[in-house]
């Protein structure tokens, strides 16, 4: 079951999104946005006051949103438009635009964030030229004497929905690169990072709630049943789960 604290926080990530009538895929609903539920529990461990954090290729910005509401110094990369993301994200967010060119640095002194945050985005890196190792090293250098890596969303090498998307859904999206956790610790171990902790987690698909009815999308109690479900199953499954949730701990050279 979720918590008070992820219920409240999906509600105000999705009424932002409406506020903005943007219908982003995992903003469409309350049940799509709470696939970050554990996500935001396990961050807000590590997020202090006026903290420096970093949400690492921001896409829509809807990570960028849950830690503006964490009272933290949130500076957001991406790829969108200056023009375009202002609109989404709050005024007390600092957006930085990307460079496509530039696969693997960022536009930042060394040790400049305490927090470094990557929602979907550490398994891409190869796809535009880069490489998760680069991008750890880069990770290393900006962020604080034993600063927090957050990875999130990473994908399950076991994963039994990329295992049916794969084998009977070819033209559906798919992730090209998937993990496990000799690969977690050995990417984290040659760039300089303790794992202190890395567990599988969602065991049911979510984006495809999208096109559940508004009535049901906006339960709170369908929202407790269906993620209740998520709990019993999780644990028992935990091998074929969908995503990795990782937190990484900089360690000095």
């Amino acid at each position: 079951m979720l918590t008070k604290f992820e219920i409240e926080t999906c509600e105000k990530v999705r009424d932002h999104y409406r506020s903005k009538n943007i219908n982003e895929l995992q903003m469409a609903n309350l049940l799509t946005i709470a696939q970050y539920a554990s996500v935001y529990s396990a961050c807000k461990k590590y997020i202090k006051t006026n903290q420096s954090v970093l949400d690492w290729s921001c896409g829509s910005g809807h990570f960028s949103v849950f830690l503006s509401t964490q009272n933290a110094k949130v500076t957001s990369i991406g790829f969108n438009s200056p023009g375009y993301i202002r609109q989404l994200l709050p005024a007390n967010v600092t957006y930085i635009e990307g460079d496509f060119s530039e696969p693997v640095h960022l536009p930042f002194e060394k040790n400049e964030f305490e927090v470094v945050f990557s929602i979907g985005v550490l398994e891409h890196v190869r796809e535009t030229g880069g490489s998760e190792a680069s991008s750890l090293r880069e990770m290393h250098r900006i962020l604080k004497a034993n600063g927090i890596f957050f990875i999130c969303h990473l994908p399950n090498k076991n994963s039994w929905i990329e295992y049916v998307v794969r084998t009977f859904f070819q033209k559906k999206f798919k992730h090209q690169f998937l993990y496990n956790r000799n690969d977690i610790e050995s990417m984290a171990q040659s760039a300089g990072f303790k794992v202190l902790n890395a567990e599988r987690y969602g065991i049911f698909p979510k984006n495809s709630l999208e096109k559940l009815p508004p009535s049901l999308a906006r339960s709170r109690m369908v929202l407790q049943i269906f993620y209740l479900l998520e709990s019993l199953f999780s644990p028992i499954f935990g091998a074929f789960c969908q995503n990795w949730l990782v937190i990484l701990q900089r360690q000095e050279s």
